[in-house]
């Protein structure tokens, strides 16, 4: 499946809706076209844009990391009701996301995953071009660097699936009102 661009998404109003056809399918067993979804569900929230969307999961581990992003407005599979309701409890646009100085990159996550929340500062070079590098899906060898990507991951800052790899905080376009909801 096809999702909008981040410019795509940047243009829209935060008043519109974008509805996807169909379902997503979050299924870490399909690397590309799991990660390209997760990027498309990061970039909305990123964007302050609405969007519908119904989805499955086999694995409820998988959706407990996706709290930051919009979830989905039906069931992910069946068995998995809780599983969604405590998405949709903690759901809330800036939950994880990142700020650009020069130089470095602060990382803000305040996902339930912790017990409380969590203020990373990423300053090394190579960090910050893998982190560059994952607002679109890439596939983890072709990064110059690809232990930079692989110590990412294992930080929490990006999601790989198979060969593939993803940043998951995101840089809020617009800062939401009140701001001190982030």
């Amino acid at each position: 499946m096809s999702y909008p661009s981040r410019a795509d998404l940047t243009a829209l109003s935060t008043r519109d809706v974008v509805d996807i056809p169909g379902t997503i399918r979050l299924d870490p067993g399909s690397p590309q076209e799991y990660l390209e979804a997760i990027r498309f569900l990061r970039d909305c929230a990123a964007c302050g844009v609405t969007v519908h969307w119904t989805g499955e999961c086999p694995t409820p581990a998988v959706a407990d990391a996706l709290t930051h992003l919009p979830p989905p407005q039906a069931p992910l599979a069946a068995g998995l009701h809780e599983q969604l309701r405590h998405w949709r409890a903690a759901y809330r646009r800036g939950a994880f996301y990142l700020r650009r100085g020069p130089g470095f990159r602060i990382v803000h996550d305040r996902r339930p995953l912790h017990a409380k929340p969590l203020r990373m500062i990423v300053g090394d070079d190579r960090l910050i071009d893998a982190m560059e590098a994952g607002d679109e899906v890439i596939r983890i060898e072709d990064h110059p660097v690809p232990p930079a990507i692989r110590h990412l991951v294992k930080a929490g800052l990006m999601l790989a699936a198979g060969d593939y790899a993803l940043t998951l905080p995101y840089r809020l376009t617009a800062w939401p009102i009140p701001a001190y909801s982030v």
